[in-house]
């Protein structure tokens, strides 16, 4: 015997609600995943908060100490002293403090035989700044130029700073010897096939922390160096790559 057609009616209406529900909740996780990956680790440095703490962080500094949370993952109530709001809707950070500071992972290139990439990398790694011209102000033709010469002035303070002290103090945190750097790279070359590499494994690793309802603190990020996108050596192929992982502090080789 069929049922009324009001039931009818009615138990269709009922799965449609259903639906619409399940696809509402699907579209917000997909927005609140998509937010935290879409923007790059170069978008959230720009977008650190304006506090003291910040002014003259770098951005290998940055991604070292600092990992990106969901907004979904905020706890009720925030500690104002670990957890920060980035600007432009970027999301937040929280500072590393169970963890050691990640490794930062980045392409190297020759100073010899690479300069500008060379510059431009470190300068972009080592440097605070907000704007991409503050890496390489227009005055200056070269970034090798502007990392001997440049000068630059923070917020708060009354002198100029050398560019090359600074990049120099910041980078001698994340690197060993720059000569047998220089000398391992000119024997071995570069290993454009590093990020193929390594993004399985940092992937699986971070599905895998989810499965196990674990906070990852693995980042993948691009690190956009605009003047060279449009360069098709092969040694450019890795420069537009920044990754962090939880590992004891290294450099690798790219």
């Amino acid at each position: 015997m069929s049922k009324p057609l009001k039931d009818l009616e009615k138990q269709q209406s009922c799965k449609s609600a259903k639906r619409k529900r399940s696809n509402s909740d699907s579209e917000n996780e997909d927005e609140d995943e998509n937010s935290t990956w879409m923007n790059n680790v170069v978008d959230r440095y720009k977008g650190r908060p304006h506090i003291d703490i910040f002014v003259k962080i770098c951005q290998a500094r940055f991604c070292s100490e600092y990992s990106v949370i969901l907004e979904s993952q905020l706890p009720q109530k925030i500690n104002k002293e670990t957890t920060f709001k980035l600007d432009g809707s970027l999301g937040y950070i929280r500072k590393r403090t169970r963890t050691s500071p990640a490794v930062i992972k980045y392409p190297r290139f020759s100073s010899e035989n690479s300069p500008e990439k060379y510059y431009q990398s470190i300068l972009q790694l080592y440097l605070p700044y907000r704007y991409d011209e503050q890496f390489k102000p227009p005055q200056f033709q070269t970034y090798e130029n502007f990392f001997t010469c440049g000068t630059v002035k923070f917020e708060g303070d009354n002198e100029l700073s050398s560019v090359r002290e600074i990049v120099v103090k910041n980078m001698s945190d994340f690197v060993k010897d720059g000569h047998d750097l220089d000398r391992e790279l000119n024997e071995k070359g570069p290993n454009e096939d590093a990020w193929c590499e390594l993004c399985p494994e940092a992937e699986v690793n971070r599905r895998e922390c989810i499965d196990e309802g674990k906070v990852t603190s693995v980042i993948e990020e691009d690190l956009s160096i605009p003047d060279l996108n449009n360069e098709k050596s092969s040694s450019s192929v890795g420069t537009n790559l920044l990754s962090v992982s939880l590992t004891k502090m290294k450099l690798f080789q790219g």
